[in-house]
């Protein structure tokens, strides 16, 4: 067991950054455990739950949090940011797979699901893309990316 008390943890290939973690984290040789973890993703606050399924090979990490959405745009789409105002809830599952798992014939990957209602965040677009921040709008976006667990993170 580790007490992370202000640590982070970062996935350099990818650009993430978590920071100011604390709470329990239990590990071993397939994965990881942990439950009401919190810090800070983007420069907002998370809380965090984390599992490993042995029977899966599989690492689960599940976070919440209210943010601002234009957080989110990669380089390429910044200059939306402006069209966008406030914060909502974002529940945010990541799936990698437990420590050392991975076969030749199928590359490991990492596996990103996130939803949110947009509620709070308005968008300053036309129609049909504008939204007031007291509408619901739901959101989903999944994303699977290359990731080798056996790779050191920081």
């Amino acid at each position: 067991m580790v007490e992370l008390q202000d640590n982070r943890f970062a996935i350099p290939e990818y650009d993430q950054l978590f920071s100011k973690l604390k709470g329990e984290v239990h590990f071993d040789q397939y994965g990881v455990d942990t439950r009401n973890a919190s810090g800070e993703y983007r420069q907002q606050p998370i809380t965090l739950q984390a599992a490993t399924d042995r029977s899966k090979n599989l690492i689960t990490v599940a976070m919440q949090q209210h943010n601002e959405p234009a957080a989110f745009l990669p380089e390429s789409l910044q200059f939306l940011a402006s069209y966008l105002q406030g914060s909502t809830d974002i529940t945010t599952r990541l799936e990698l797979p437990s420590f050392g798992e991975g076969n030749a014939s199928a590359p490991p990957r990492l596996k990103i699901h996130s939803t949110s209602r947009l509620q709070g965040a308005s968008i300053h677009l036309p129609p049909p893309l504008a939204k007031a921040a007291s509408d619901s709008r739901e959101l989903q976006v999944s994303v699977e990316l290359p990731f080798d667990s056996s790779q050191p993170w920081e």
